[in-house]
């Protein structure tokens, strides 16, 4: 079997995990592995950036483009001549993404369980007015302000 893809009924036809280059689009990858719901797949981007590596060459990354079936190989065409663009321009989107995520605030112990309770407990246990009481009364006085990385064993035996 060739490691190409040239349209989405070839892409449906995968079910061997391994990577595949698409035909028509220059850096496009389709990334395949099995997990217990089958063979999963998903779209990323394989460039260099201007950025040299430790032996004086261009560095590679991989870029996530979204899952398939949800994008479409065509609209992960369209994504991956937009980053190209981009790309050529002088922009590296890794580095894009990861300024962003160090701007974000990094989540608190009294975020985790408000969102926890919200979308979780609520829905999967009857007894969730008691385990939210459990964590107000409790964790969130001593703990809630803390992000969750930094709390360590030491801190919960201490409660």
């Amino acid at each position: 079997m060739s490691k190409t893809i040239s349209t989405d009924a070839s892409v449906k036809a995968i079910h061997e995990p391994g990577e595949y280059r698409d035909e028509k689009q220059r850096g496009l990858i389709l990334r395949c592995w099995k997990s217990s719901k089958g063979v999963q797949k998903a779209w990323c981007l394989r460039y260099r950036a201007d950025q040299l590596n430790e032996k004086g060459e261009r560095r590679q990354y991989r870029l996530s483009l979204g899952r398939f079936p949800e994008t479409s190989l065509k609209d992960a065409r369209e994504r991956v001549m937009d980053e190209l663009r981009a790309i050529d321009k002088g922009d590296d989107p890794q580095a894009d993404k990861r300024k962003r995520r160090r701007q974000t605030a990094p989540m608190t112990l009294e975020s985790a369980v408000h969102e926890y309770i919200e979308k979780k407990a609520s829905k999967d246990h009857k007894k969730w007015k008691e385990e939210q009481r459990l964590f107000e009364n409790h964790l969130i006085p001593i703990l809630g302000k803390m992000p969750l990385a930094s709390i360590q064993k030491a801190d919960l035996v201490n409660i």
